[in-house]
This record gives C-alpha cells, structure tokens and sequence, in this order.
C-alpha cells in the first residue's frame, strides 16, 4: 500500500532559510546555520608529484591561518562517493570522507591527506593527490558543514582510462604535524 506524504508550500522565511544554506552565517531571520562554500564545487585536486608512495613531511604552520582542528580516531571513505565521466573532459572522482573520533561522532581532521588511486589496466596505473588540511581555511574548503563529512575531489591524469566495470582501489592517508597517520582503504567500481 502506498503512502503519500502531504505537500505545504514553504513560509518565506522556510525559503529564506534554504536559500541560506550556501552562506556562512546564520540567516538573520530564520537563525538557521548554513555552509560558507559547498565543497563540492572546489577545484579538484590534480596528482603531486610520487614520493616513493609515502606522505610527505608536513611543514610546520606559518603565517596568520590557525592551525586545523584535528579530533579524528578514525577515516572512512562514505557510500556518497561518485565518480563523474563527461566526454572530451578527464575524469573526476569526488571522494566524501567520514571522519569520526572515538566514540563514533563527527570529527575535525587537520594534517595533509595523501590520496592514492590505483586503477588497474589504467596509464598510469597508480597516482597520488596530496590535499593540505594543515590550517582552519584548508580543512573549512574541503569540509561540507551540513553533512559533516570531508569533500575530496580529485583529478586523475590518465592518457588511458581504467575499463569501465574495473575495480580502483582507493587509500587515504593522514600525516598528522605529530607523526601520527590515520589510514583508510576502499574499492569502488569505475
């Protein structure tokens, strides 16, 4: 049996709100929080260059950025994750990331991620993205405030693509300033 749900236009200040939530502050009216950038929209990352696959060391935090907030036990890679293949451009895959402390909430990460794809049958077959999340401004441009999860979007330069149907293999890998890592690993299917 099926269910219907009951339809109500929205107040003007529900719009308000909704149309608030690409904004940093809270909307005056409503009071309703919203994101300062969708993350989704930030340009991709392209490969850095191979330091024999290890993450490499982080540099201290200069000048006036606050350094990130890090309260991460633990990295998962999120259902969410996509990947996007428009002919005559390359391809992009958007890597959502859950970070979680020890309890299992939410969590802040602060580091530099090291992102490893392997593609099998793909030129090259293996690359490597290095994403900065050392400071509050880099970690805030990655991370999407409304879902609580770390938007990692990332640009492989193959000259050939993996097979559709093939399996990559996804790592991630967190260099704390500490020398403390966080490692998660997923597949997904191209």
């Amino acid at each position: 049996m099926r269910q219907f749900v009951r339809f109500e236009a929205p107040t003007a200040a529900a719009v308000l709100c909704a149309a608030a939530l690409c904004a940093a502050v809270p909307c005056a009216s409503t009071g309703c929080a919203a994101r300062s950038a969708d993350p989704a929209t930030a340009a991709p990352t392209l490969p850095s260059a191979e330091t024999d696959g290890a993450v490499a060391p982080i540099a201290p935090v200069s000048g006036d950025a606050p350094p990130a907030t890090h309260t991460a036990a633990a990295l998962k890679l999120s259902a969410l994750s996509r990947v996007e293949r428009v002919p005559g451009r390359r391809p992009l895959i958007e890597l959502r990331v859950d970070a979680v402390d020890a309890a299992g909430a939410p969590a802040r990460l602060g580091g530099l991620m090291r992102v490893t794809v392997q593609a099998p049958g793909a030129q090259p077959e293996t690359q490597a993205f290095d994403i900065p999340l050392r400071t509050q401004p880099e970690a805030d441009r990655h991370f999407d405030a409304i879902l609580r999860q770390y938007v990692l979007r990332i640009e492989p330069t193959w000259t050939t693509e993996p097979a559709r149907g093939s399996v990559l293999e996804v790592s991630m890998t967190l260099a704390r300033p500490t020398g403390a890592e966080l490692v998660a690993r997923d597949r997904f299917e191209w």
